[in-house]
Formats: structure tokens, C-alpha cells, sequence
């Protein structure tokens, strides 16, 4: 079976987006319409994705160009519509058709009102008129409001340098954000949460790490952020198909960053620290192990449970919060609950198919993380830390952060705080939290971003 499960951040931590074979060419210059030849291409992915709703799927793959056989097999196309169905519910109806122009192919994109909310599938054309890709994501929500620096954000006091993350096949864009004066700053790397995020953390018009990065700039620290691996080779990931892992995902690049940051003229190499949000905060007591230059980290909503535990936490959060409980909703617990009990069994091993793991996601990711427990790992280091956790937290909760304090035996290295109105990008709300907050403008709370700064400065030397 030969597409790829991409991992994402949403209202899960590891949430799912489905991609098939090839991903289209991204426009390179204004090419002319061929009405008719746009006309014929939307009549067959029309008629295609026609015979795969009706689950027609040996009349649906002869409308694929053969040299794409096995990956558009019958088989492969009745795989890919299960976990469509899974995700994205019930096809109620279709709400549009529109052409996608690139230089040498082009894109027909059928979108579709569904049980679980619009969904764009994106059918991918030779120039023979064969169709050689299929994937579909969520239809992308109105155009939000634009950003808006917070308040605590004094644009004079602050500079801005762009910087490369990484050498070679990988290597990332990014920025490292300085106060406005020359001189010699404390310095922190910003590690995101999974999924494909850019250097902003870019959640609708939330975009936490700019936030950060401004705030703490104006405070007198220097912060370097970059778009993550994930975002910015998607479509070369989509096509080699690399063995996805946390070290591939994450920890490979923050170990180039912070080599960035310790070289940068302007930062103090004997103060650079970490800054981890949701997975980034899981992950940092492993960087900090594999490469103790760092000064210490500071912990944003990290969790201290396995992930395919929270991913059934909060799938059944989300699921409370209308108060409906039906059979179907049962049933997707329930397979969650034993694809999370996979994960933890000895028997997994790098052929666990994908769909017996949580959300799909392979058993090379799952495996990196077997036995690491990010408590204990940060117990050992002795290194100094800051742990903050928003108490309207769904995805990474006051468990987790309970947890830390436990494992974290109460001595000067460690500080923890929480806040009672925020959530999990640490914008103030009221009430339950509910997934589709984030859709509304925010910014990381001032409070926060005091409370970095004058721990890094407390811990300077």
C-alpha cells in the first residue's frame, strides 16, 4: 500500500491527513487555460470519484495512468477510502469543482460537504489526461484575520535575521529574533509540536511562536524558530518516503539549530537553552540528554504520558463535549483503545501495518519511542527547567503536568507554574476548552512570556 500517512497538528496531537502517490506541481508561472481539455479533465475526476463514493473501485482505478498500477490497485483505492470514511465521515454532498493550472500537469479539485466537516480532493493529471495522484485534506477554513503584534511587543527594541537550519537535502528556513541593541544575549531555540509547522507555529491567525519569539526578543533574549522539516520538504518526504521517526520529525533539527544559535555572534553559547511545546516538550529531556551545551529547557504543555494514551484522552474529550453517544463514535474508542494497546504490546515491530496503530501513524515512530519516558529522562539530566501548563488544557492536561512535579523532586533546578485561563497554545479563554477556539485570534498571554524571561535571566552566570 503505497500512500503515506503525514502527521499534522489540529485538535490532536497527532491527527491524520491522507495523501496518495504523487503530490501535484506547485504553479510555477501563469499558464493558459485549455477550456476544453479542463472541461474533459473535470468530467473524469468526476466520474472517478464517483465510482469510489459508490465503492466502485475496480471501474474507478482504470482512470489511473498504468505506470501507477499497483499504486492505485483496487485493493490500494478501497484502503484509502476506508480511512477517508473513518476521518472525514459520510459524504452528504458536493459543494464544488475548480481546476488547479501548474506547467505540466493539472489538478481537478472536488470538494465535498461530509458527516465530519468539508473535505478537498485533489485529483492529479498527466499530460496524456491518466490520473497519476489523489490525495485530500480538509478544505482550508476563510481567510483570518491578519496578525497582530501583542501589546508586549515593542517593535523598537527588536531585529530580525533570516538563518538556515541544517545543510544539504534538508536544510530549513528560519529566523533568529534579537533585541534591537548590540550585544551578548541568552538564547533559546523554539521546538514545536508535531506535525508539519512552520516557523510561526501557524494555528489559523494564532501564531504562538512569533509571539514568543517577539516577546522575549523585546525582554533582552535572542530566539532562533525555523519551519520544520515536516512543512517545508512535504512534497520531497511525499516522494522518497523516509523512515518517519521522532528523530526524523523533530530531534535531528533542533541538534542543527542549537549549533546555530550557539555560533551566532550575538548569543551567549554557554546560555542557549530549549524551549519545547506539546511534542517539542516531550521530546526536549532526549535533546538535552544527546547534547548537554544546553543550558536548560523550558517545558510548554509537555506531556508525561505515552502519546497513544492522549490521543484516546482526547478523542473522547472532544467527543464529551456535546454530549452525544452513539454506536459510531463507540466503535472509533474502541479501535483507538486497541490500536493504543499495539503500541504498547512486545510484539510490535517494524511490519506492524500502519492500520493497526493509532491514527496510522507507522511503527517506526512508535518503536523510537518505546521505553523512553520523558520524567525520568529529565530526573537524570540535573538540568535547570521551567515547566508552565495552561489548566484549560484538552490535549496535554494537569495529569501530565502533576506528573512532572512527582518525578521533578522539588529543589532549586526546577519551576513549575500554571494558569488557570489558558489553553494549549497558552491564550486565555473561558470555560470548557473546546477545539474550535483556535479559530479565534490570540496571542500567547504577557504573563507567559514575563514569567520565560525572567526565569532565563534568573538562571544566568
Amino acid at each position: 500500500m503505497k500512500y503515506l500517512i503525514a502527521l499534522i497538528i489540529s485538535y490532536c496531537i497527532i491527527p491524520l491527513q491522507i495523501f496518495s502517490q504523487e503530490i501535484q506541481s506547485e504553479p510555477k508561472s501563469v499558464v493558459t487555460k485549455d477550456t476544453v481539455r479542463i472541461s474533459l479533465l473535470k468530467e473524469k475526476a468526476q466520474s472517478c470519484m464517483n465510482s469510489i463514493i459508490r465503492e466502485q473501485f475496480t471501474i474507478a482505478a482504470e482512470f489511473f495512468d498504468p505506470k501507477y498500477k499497483e499504486d492505485f490497485s483496487p485493493d490500494t483505492l478501497k484502503k484509502f477510502w476506508n480511512i477517508f470514511i473513518e476521518q472525514g465521515g459520510t459524504i452528504i454532498e458536493q459543494t464544488g469543482i475548480k481546476e488547479e493550472l501548474a506547467d505540466t500537469s493539472e489538478s481537478i479539485i472536488l470538494t465535498f460537504l461530509c458527516k465530519k466537516g468539508r473535505w478537498d480532493f485533489h485529483v492529479v493529471f498527466t499530460e496524456s489526461n491518466l490520473i497519476r495522484g489523489l490525495y485530500v485534506d480538509k478544505t482550508p477554513p476563510p481567510l483570518l484575520q491578519q496578525y497582530l503584534f501583542p501589546d508586549y511587543v515593542d517593535g523598537s527594541k527588536v531585529r530580525e535575521t533570516d538563518i538556515i537550519v541544517g545543510k544539504g537535502d534538508w536544510e530549513l528556513h528560519g529566523h533568529i529574533t534579537l533585541p534591537s541593541t548590540p550585544g551578548k544575549y541568552p538564547g533559546i531555540v523554539l521546538v514545536h509540536g508535531s506535525g508539519p509547522m512552520d516557523r510561526d507555529e501557524t494555528m489559523f491567525s494564532n501564531k504562538p511562536f512569533k509571539d514568543l519569539a517577539w516577546g522575549l526578543a523585546s525582554q533582552g533574549i535572542a530566539v532562533l524558530r525555523y519551519d520544520k522539516r515536516t512543512k517545508e520538504h512535504s512534497k520531497k518526504i511525499m516522494k522518497e518516503r523516509p523512515l518517519l521517526t521522532p528523530e526524523f520529525e523533530v530531534i535531528e533539527d533542533v541538534h542543527s539549530a542549537i549549533k546555530v544559535l550557539q555560533d551566532f555572534r550575538e548569543v551567549r553559547a554557554d546560555q542557549t537553552f530549549i524551549l519545547g511545546h506539546s511534542l517539542g516538550a516531550m521530546l526536549a529531556p532526549k535533546i538535552v540528554k544527546q547534547d548537554t551545551s544546553i543550558a536548560g529547557m523550558i517545558l510548554l504543555a509537555g506531556n508525561a504520558r505515552p502519546l497513544e494514551d492522549l490521543i484516546v484522552e482526547q478523542v473522547e474529550y472532544v467527543y464529551s463535549l456535546d454530549g452525544i453517544v452513539n454506536d459510531e463514535r463507540k466503535k472509533i474508542i474502541n479501535k483507538l483503545k486497541r490500536q493504543a494497546q499495539m503500541v504498547k504490546s512486545p510484539i510490535l515491530s517494524a511490519a506492524t501495518p500502519d492500520d493497526s496503530l493509532p491514527l496510522y501513524v507507522p511503527a517506526a515512530y512508535w518503536l523510537s519511542l518505546k521505553g523512553y519516558s520523558p520524567t525520568q529522562t529529565a530526573a537524570k539530566l540535573k538540568k535547570p527547567m521551567f515547566l508552565l501548563q495552561g489548566e484549560r488544557d484538552y490535549q496535554v492536561t494537569l495529569e501530565d503536568f502533576n506528573l512532572w512535579k512527582k518525578a521533578l523532586v522539588s529543589n532549586k533546578l526546577y519551576k513549575f507554574k500554571q494558569y488557570p485561563t489558558l489553553n494549549h497554545i497558552f491564550v486565555k479563554g473561558k470555560g470548557m476548552s473546546r477545539p474550535d477556539e483556535y479559530r479565534s485570534f490570540g496571542h500567547v498571554d504577557k504573563e507567559v512570556i514575563d514569567d520565560i524571561a525572567e526565569w532565563v535571566k534568573s538562571q544566568l552566570h
